[in-house]
């Protein structure tokens, strides 16, 4: 119902009209109940009234963390770990030899959880491959369907997901709002890392750029 409320805001926003949902055809509800009950899974649209705020290492949390964009700074751009398993994405300036990078949660693995609550990361230096961070989310989970075909939702919560890099590095700042960058896609923590070894990574396919 919310994708076709969306879907006649757009309609009537672009042809100055005054359809209603309820003058949608059949057939367009049948495609949008479809195509809902297709997902395995539904990130909602509300958080839980608890605080989203990130638990993380005392000595590099930070209220001033501020990832700055590709568009604010075109030196900086962002590639996406290949490796399976890895889940994230770094934006970085893969020319000159800088040893900052800032991390964030790959599309794929957003599409693939629910809303994500809180980030944890647990350790300072992270070696090649391990857990950089932890992601603690909820969701509704199209766990089976029935014998006539029907879509059997499950409600879960407290559900970890981790995220590591193609490299070793040094967490230097998470930010203190780091459950909300993550679940909008966008970095909310930065890293030291070796500028050859993010050059190897990019030589290896190990990443790639963002589309």
């Amino acid at each position: 119902l919310n994708l076709a409320k969306s879907f006649v805001s757009h309609v009537n926003k672009v042809t100055h009209s005054s359809l209603s949902v309820a003058q949608c055809p059949p057939l367009f509800m049948v495609f949008l109940s479809s195509f809902t009950r297709s997902r395995r899974l539904t990130r909602l649209p509300f958080s839980f009234s608890f605080s989203a705020s990130s638990s993380s290492l005392a000595d590099c949390a930070s209220s001033s963390f501020a990832s700055p964009s590709s568009s604010e700074s075109p030196a900086l751009e962002t590639f996406t770990a290949t490796r399976k398993g890895l889940g994230s994405f770094v934006r970085v300036n893969p020319v000159n030899n800088s040893s900052i990078a800032y991390m964030g949660v790959s599309k794929h693995l957003l599409a693939s959880i629910g809303n994500i609550d809180d980030v944890v990361v647990p350790n300072t230096f992270v070696p090649r491959g391990e857990r950089v961070a932890s992601l603690v989310w909820h969701g509704v989970v199209d766990s089976e369907c029935d014998e006539m075909y029907h879509s059997l939702w499950t409600s879960v919560h407290n559900q970890t997901s981790n995220i590591s890099l193609p490299f070793a590095c040094r967490v230097l700042k998470v930010s203190d709002a780091a459950a909300d960058l993550a679940d909008a896609g966008e970095p909310f923590l930065s890293v030291e890392v070796n500028h050859d070894d993010v050059i190897e990574a990019l030589r290896t396919g190990e990443l790639t750029r963002a589309l």
